[in-house]
């Protein structure tokens, strides 16, 4: 029974092998799939590298000038210093038991190696070596999202669309930072290095745990926390992929845990409970916001009747094939965002605004492109991920995205690059979702078309994919 429904499965979606599944084996690819397989990884790199411009532009000297010695911003004076403290080899053994270089208040040992090694091959005077270090990695992270997404899709084209979501042309214009931030915030600065070894591990772990390798994925996830705190997140990632992919329980789990228990504990013994500055009275309001993300924070600010328009007018697109909804929904929306836009100028200003200024301020175009198109794409984007064909490795996509950004969210003050991995993550989430487009076309008339019902009126296997339609019953089934 398994058997045919994979083989209907396959035939209904027009894919063979989908590479979610655990029992099917994927055909050898013919010489022109590879070929395009080969394009295409080519033009994810050519991204990845023009998202990381700005490391190279400085590495090739086309850029912007390094500082000179001695006048370096205080993270890299700190690094330089520990370095020097350290000397030699022996030296360096007090970094497993201490703080980061022996100057920062993290539990790093694995980064400061990472400079060490640097410092040892290309010396102070040559820092544009070190970025081209830290460009290098930025790529092999870009690769190993290519290849973890062809892992869990099959597809290298939406493998390609995973590594150009996390460039400018699509992370940054199209989609107005919604989904993930341009790789070109955070790639830039040496000091930022430990950002792209611990992505380097994080998705080799990942692609590991999914090809059922948990011994290289166990080893991975241990140095990706010994390169950076935020590693300890790819323990119970690995833990959820490879759940996910085999639907058991990993076979090492007490090994799995039992390293990321040491590890914490190490840390814990070195550095305490870790690098906190300021206060922490706004934690779980920081913690909120970031689980929440940028489209639904914005409606809780002053423009939140622009933003339940979006709302409506996504509800309007989604449902285009039912009238009634879609004209409701628009309707409905546009005199919930009038009452909401008067009550939130009113709390603001203390003046309650008439009808007339708050439906101009509602339909203003400047704040319907830069406010209510967004939100819009957004809610389109994520319910057409939630209907397709990968809503479960978009899922975990979700789910990586959350656990490798929420550490950064415990210090008040941190850049764009301490959420660089969480980063790669969302964009593999984005690429999967706006792949899954075509289904809001599809989803009310297919089953019609194709004569079987749709999975969630008839179900089917608890372990279908959404979006995978039902074999057709025999006569009498019921």
């Amino acid at each position: 029974m398994q058997e045919q429904w994979m083989k209907y499965r396959a035939e209904a979606q027009g894919q063979m092998a989908v590479a979610a599944t655990p029992d099917t084996v994927r055909p050898r690819p013919t010489w022109c799939a590879r070929r395009r397989r080969a394009y295409l990884f080519a033009l994810a790199m050519a991204m990845a590298a023009w998202g990381g411009r700005n490391a190279l532009w400085t590495a090739l000297g086309v850029g912007r000038e390094l500082p000179p010695l001695g006048q370096e911003d205080g993270d890299e004076t700190l690094i330089r210093q520990g370095l020097e403290s350290a000397g030699g080899i022996r030296g360096t053994a007090q970094w497993w038991t201490g703080q980061w270089v022996q100057r920062l208040p993290y539990w790093r040992p694995l980064s400061s190696y990472g400079f060490w090694a640097m410092w040892k091959v290309f010396g102070w005077d040559h820092q544009r070596w070190w970025v081209l270090v830290h460009f290098v990695f930025h790529l092999g992270a870009c690769a190993l999202l290519f290849l973890l997404v062809e892992a869990m899709t099959g597809d290298p084209r939406v493998a390609a669309l995973s590594v150009v979501a996390f460039t400018p042309p699509l992370g940054a214009h199209v989609l107005g930072h919604f989904f993930a931030q341009p790789a070109f915030l955070t790639v830039g600065e040496w000091k930022d290095c430990p950002d792209q070894w611990l992505a380097v591990c994080a998705l080799g772990a990942l692609l590991a745990a999914w090809r059922g390798r948990m011994t290289p994925a166990i080893l991975l996830a241990a140095l990706a926390a010994m390169f950076k705190e935020t590693g300890f997140m790819v323990f119970p990632l690995v833990g959820a992929f490879y759940w996910y992919r085999h639907r058991r329980v990993p076979p090492s789990f007490l090994p799995l845990a039992g390293v990321a228990v040491a590890l914490v504990a190490i840390k814990l013994h070195a550095t305490g409970a870790g690098y906190v500055l300021g206060s922490n009275h706004s934690l779980w309001l920081r913690v909120a916001r970031f689980s929440a993300g940028r489209p639904l924070n914005l409606l809780t600010g002053p423009q939140a009747g622009i933003g339940l328009l979006a709302i409506g007018a996504a509800i309007a697109v989604i449902c285009r094939n039912r009238p009634w909804v879609r004209y409701g929904a628009l309707v409905g929306a546009v005199l919930v965002a009038i009452a909401v836009q008067r009550y939130m100028t009113a709390w603001g200003t203390g003046r309650v605004p008439g009808y007339d200024v708050a439906m101009a301020q509602v339909l203003e175009p400047r704040f319907l492109s830069r406010v209510a198109l967004p939100i819009m794409i957004w809610i389109v984007v994520a319910a057409a991920g939630m209907i397709g064909p990968w809503r479960g490795p978009a899922l975990l996509f979700v789910l990586g995205h959350w656990l490798m950004g929420l550490p950064s969210t415990f210090a008040p003050q941190v850049g764009p690059h301490a959420y660089y991995t969480a980063w790669l993550l969302s964009s593999g989430a984005t690429a999967l979702c706006l792949w899954s487009l075509p289904v809001l076309g599809r989803s009310g008339t297919a089953a019609r078309e194709t004569g079987a019902p749709r999975p969630e009126m008839d179900g089917g296997p608890s372990d279908m994919l959404p979006g995978d339609m039902v074999p057709p019953q025999p006569a009498g089934a019921h």
